[in-house]
């Protein structure tokens, strides 16, 4: 029997219920004891700012100033995947909003 079964309950495919399914089964077989627990992937801030083309230092000050969510682990700050799509969307957003009135100027001939 493996020790451990690793899954991203985000993506479950049949294949990762079945691998699920089987895991139990062997545990119950051996007489084991089943841990569930949950982690959540985080990044560092030189990881979350390679993926978007930003500094460290930019993602740094964003985390002090609040729009960037952040866990500090002892002296280090972590950012989740969620956070990394939520700001991305949100600076998508702004960049749009700041050029409707000139896509707007261009396709409408004002």
């Amino acid at each position: 029997m493996s020790d451990t079964l690793t899954i991203n309950p985000a993506n479950l495919s049949d294949t990762d219920w079945s691998a699920i399914q089987s895991f139990l089964n062997d545990a119950r077989e051996a007489g084991a004891v089943v841990e569930l627990s949950q982690r959540t992937d985080a990044m560092s801030p030189a990881e979350f700012a390679r993926r978007l083309s930003m500094s460290r230092a930019t993602v740094l000050r964003r985390i002090a100033d609040g729009s960037i969510k952040a866990t500090k682990v002892g002296t280090h700050h972590r950012i989740s995947e969620a956070e990394l799509k939520r700001f991305s969307h949100q600076q998508m957003v702004r960049m749009a909003e700041a050029m409707a009135p000139e896509i707007e100027a261009e396709l409408f001939g004002e």
